[in-house]
């Protein structure tokens, strides 16, 4: 007895659309955050509880609220970090795991919004 086919219903895909000015700042904003990754790395692995100085924290907590402003509350690694505090100055491994976990939200938020199609 053959097997009975079945209809396969599959639902159209909504395409999460960005401009080319988006398109832009995005990927200043995540190579700059991968260099910045880099740099601190680098640091790291020489003194890994060495705290990071006030001015490469201000342009490393630039680059973290305009990530923010890309991803939005719905796609930042962790729901209650958005900058590192000033005052209390963070060490270089923690820059690293935060630059990292950003990476890789920056990469998924651009992956959901890639797609291929033929002509």
């Amino acid at each position: 007895m053959a097997a009975k086919k079945q209809a396969i219903s599959v639902e159209p895909r909504t395409f999460l659309t960005v401009t080319s000015r988006q398109v832009a700042t995005f990927d200043r904003v995540k190579n700059q955050i991968r260099q910045l990754y880099e740099e601190i790395s680098t640091l790291s692995k020489k003194s890994p509880d060495g705290a990071v100085n006030k001015f490469k924290l201000s342009f490393i907590n630039e680059k973290l609220n305009q990530a923010n402003e890309i991803l939005g509350d719905e796609s930042k690694p962790f729901s209650q970090f958005t900058t590192f505090d000033e005052d209390s100055l963070p060490t270089n491994s923690d820059v690293v795991m935060m630059l990292s976990q950003y990476l890789d939200a920056l990469e998924t938020w651009r992956s959901a919004r890639v797609h291929y199609s033929e002509f």
